[in-house]
Formats: structure tokens, C-alpha cells, sequence
């Protein structure tokens, strides 16, 4: 039942942002493997996602919806998160050091400006 649902959040993700900048490839690869280094996700809708102990370093979520996406004991050292929206999101335990949160909106609501050229 665990690999239909991911399927079809899969195909529902790829049909909703086919205008997007991210590469489809590695939102496959995110969603199957739960890892993606390096990867083009921006302006990806990930929106509840649950990304629990995702490795996400140095990944591009650039203007990427997260909101109430579950970044639990994620790894997104080094990520471009900037103009992101993480509303509501968890991100207990989360390893954000080095990313880039430039007009990066927080879980519980502030805009942070760090990392910003």
C-alpha cells in the first residue's frame, strides 16, 4: 500500500507543477528513495510531504512549498532554501547548517534573511 501511495503522490505532484523549475527526475528520486543530493527542486509543491530523515544536502529548494512537511532528522546541510515556505513544518533535529535561508519563511511564521547575496 506504502509504494501505490507514494505513486500516486508521485503522479499528482509531476501533473501539478509541470511549469515548474525543478527536475522531475529528482522529485522521482526524492520520493522513492527519500535522498536527493545536490538535486533541483525548486518551486518543487511539497507540500506534507513527509520527508523524515531525508538526505537533502546541498539540494536546490529554492521558493519550494513545504509547508507542514515533516524535515524530521532531515539533512539539508549546505541546501538552498531561500524564499522557501515552511510554514508549519517540522523540522526537529533537522541539520540545516551552511543552508541558505534568504527570505526563507519558518515554521512558525518569521521571514529569515540568512544567506542572502
Amino acid at each position: 500500500m506504502g509504494r501505490v501511495m507514494a505513486a500516486i503522490t508521485l503522479a499528482a505532484m509531476l501533473a501539478a507543477s509541470s511549469a515548474s523549475a525543478f527536475d522531475p527526475e529528482d522529485l522521482k528520486r526524492l520520493i522513492e528513495t527519500n535522498e536527493c543530493v545536490g538535486c533541483d527542486l525548486s518551486n518543487a509543491d511539497l507540500l506534507g510531504v513527509n520527508l523524515k530523515k531525508a538526505i537533502l544536502v546541498e539540494a536546490i529548494l529554492a521558493s519550494a512549498d513545504l509547508r507542514s512537511a515533516n524535515l524530521r532528522e532531515a539533512n539539508i546541510t549546505g541546501a538552498n532554501l531561500g524564499g522557501a515556505d515552511l510554514t508549519g513544518a517540522d523540522l526537529t533535529r533537522a541539520y540545516i547548517n551552511g543552508a541558505i535561508l534568504c527570505n526563507t519563511i519558518m515554521p512558525e511564521g518569521s521571514v529569515i534573511y540568512s544567506g542572502c547575496k
